[in-house]
């Protein structure tokens, strides 16, 4: 078993974004992409850690950009089912003590994955006042998160790092067949509810973009 599992999902089609192709394949400059970008980035922090990328959209695309030493495993469902469907896949493939989620569509500042090295079970969340109201943010307690919902402050930053009771949690809950369109943070509040323990992180001065319309790519 590994010690570091990083599972980066990108099979889901992004509707808004369907003409630009896979988000994790949309070219940032300087001959980066989206995806090549996670992986540079993830190598730096975690050099010791196993990556898998869920595909499912355009997937012959996506692996075709991988390096060699990055694992990739399908979502064959990817049309039917959600982001909790895809991470579940992922940790399921190249099970470890730790795992830590990405959503495939996210750029992000150099200092960002550092957060995500604290102990136990966190989740990233981003401070800064730019946020859209369809964006899903967490409520605090002393720190540790109590429920995410849209529209909250601080955002939740589309990142976490599970270990111990909260990655036996989120694979139980996501393995059901009622959560297969399920959002990550549905499946995350549901591991609040059943006693899981969640500290919020927030790597100061970062940059981070979610990429979901056009806009996001400028």
């Amino acid at each position: 078993m590994s010690k570091l599992t990083v599972v980066i999902s990108a099979a889901g089609v992004g509707r808004r974004m369907k003409t630009k192709g896979p988000k994790a394949l949309i070219a940032l400059g300087g001959g980066e992409t989206v995806i090549s970008r996670q992986i540079f980035l993830i190598r730096r922090s975690f050099p010791d850690s196993e990556i898998v990328v869920v595909v499912g959209h355009c997937a012959d695309k996506v692996i075709r950009a991988l390096p060699s030493d990055v694992r990739y495993t399908l979502n064959e469902d990817y049309e039917e089912t959600n982001v909790a469907r895809s991470f579940l896949l992922g940790i399921e493939s190249c099970p470890a003590k730790r795992t830590i989620l990405l959503c495939g569509d996210l750029v992000f500042g150099t200092d960002f994955l550092g957060c995500l090295n604290h102990e136990g079970s966190v989740v990233a969340v981003d401070k800064r006042k730019e946020q859209r109201k369809d964006e899903v943010g967490v409520n605090l307690d002393d720190g540790v998160v109590a429920h995410f919902t849209y529209g909250a402050y601080p955002r939740w930053a589309q990142a976490a790092a599970l270990e111990g009771l909260e990655l036996d949690l989120f694979r139980k809950i996501a393995s059901q067949e009622r959560c297969a369109r399920w959002f990550a943070y549905e499946v995350l509040n549901s591991v609040i509810e059943k006693s899981g323990h969640l500290l919020a992180v927030h790597p100061s001065g970062t940059s981070l973009v979610e990429i979901d319309q056009i806009q996001d790519v400028i």
